[in-house]
């Protein structure tokens, strides 16, 4: 037997006591535990004069999984999962995820939002290696297509109408066809209204694939709004990077002021900071930020490669080539910005041959990442 004390506050202003009531389930078996949350849902709903359409009914009374166990795995693994997208420097939280994913199907094999999960997870190692070794395969995107499909299809067979799933078909069209990735990301929204990944997702391949800022900044702009949980200072980092993109600079910096508010995170903000700065090309306000995080941390690689950059448009060799050698030792994707500077210099240093050699390496990289 448990009991559970729900309150609703009205935050804004002066906080005022809404709604509150209490609930007691003896738990037998898992589905009483899901029992209470979906009483819980709809009674807040209620208070709140909210319209629950029949697709969130559905998601509301769905129950995930019959086993506690693969729940509480799947929960371990989707927060080491959110730790990673906030920090995706942090590849121990990425492998606890896979291993935590793994586990919940090993105690569920009908456990749909895992096999999303553990889909989503490999998808993040991949392209992190890749990034991080400056090596793309053919074969190996392959291969990893195929088990990100492999996955989607057994969670589609268990839960035909999980949004997650539906992401990740959009995910597999990528770049290369945006139109067909953002059908898919509706589809996840017809699914799940309040879905803010789905608007997320749509406003990047609108703002980065179609060229269609103004419908991307939309669909940023509803992400922002339904997302409460931890990811909404990434969501409000890309609407600052949209802001950068379209050379909306004031707006940029108003939005990491936003996102230093949620985080406290000082270097984090710095590094923000030295963006607008450096896409206006001043320069010397663009280092100031960045050399405030190497005076706080000198094992920054950004920070590092950031000053390294600026240093070879200002034809300072030596400087360039100290913060370049800096980044080499620390960077945890391979410094494709630092070859590029490098091939610069020595392309005007007339060593062409050596040059040439560096562009071709980075030109065969991007053309499969870009």
């Amino acid at each position: 037997m448990f009991r559970l004390r729900v309150q609703l506050i009205k935050a804004k202003g002066k906080e005022n006591h809404l709604w509150a009531k209490s609930y007691e389930q003896e738990i037998r078996e898992t589905k009483d535990i899901f029992r209470v949350q979906i009483q819980i849902a709809q009674s807040i709903a209620e208070e709140l004069k909210a319209t629950i359409t029949p697709e969130e009914k559905h998601l509301i009374e769905k129950i995930p999984t019959i086993s506690l166990t693969a729940l509480d795995f799947f929960q371990r693994g989707r927060d080491e999962h959110t730790k990673y997208w906030i920090d995706n420097s942090n590849i121990e939280a990425l492998k606890n995820a896979i291993s935590y994913y793994k586990l919940a199907l090993k105690s569920d094999s009908t456990f749909a939002q895992a096999y999303t999960g553990l889909a989503m997870a490999r998808s993040n190692s991949y392209w992190r290696n890749v990034h991080t070794r400056l090596a793309f395969s053919e074969d190996n995107l392959k291969i990893l297509k195929d088990s990100v499909i492999s996955l989607v299809d057994k969670a589609l067979y268990f839960n035909n109408n999980l949004e997650e799933a539906y992401l990740m078909k959009g995910w597999l069209f990528g770049s290369d066809n945006p139109d067909a990735s953002i059908k898919q990301y509706r589809k996840a929204l017809e699914i799940n209204p309040n879905y803010s990944f789905g608007y997320w997702n749509i406003a990047e391949a609108l703002f980065y694939d179609k060229n269609e800022p103004i419908e991307g900044l939309k669909n940023i702009f509803k992400a922002i709004e339904l997302e409460r949980g931890p990811l909404l200072q990434n969501v409000l980092m890309e609407l600052g990077f949209c802001y950068e993109g379209l050379g909306f600079y004031k707006n940029a910096i108003e939005i990491y002021d936003q996102v230093f508010q949620l985080t406290k995170d000082t270097l984090g903000y710095y590094q923000n900071m030295s963006g607008p700065y450096f896409a206006q090309e001043n320069w010397e306000e663009s280092i100031r930020w960045a050399e405030k995080i190497i005076e706080k941390d000198p094992s920054s690689s950004w920070a590092h490669s950031q000053v390294a950059e600026i240093y070879s448009y200002l034809r300072k060799d030596d400087l360039f080539n100290f913060h370049a050698a800096k980044v080499i030792e620390l960077y945890k994707y391979y410094p494709v910005n630092i070859d590029l500077h490098k091939g610069l210099i020595l392309w005007e240093k007339g060593q062409k041959v050596q040059a040439d050699s560096i562009f071709t390496k980075i030109k065969d990289f991007s053309d499969y990442i870009d």
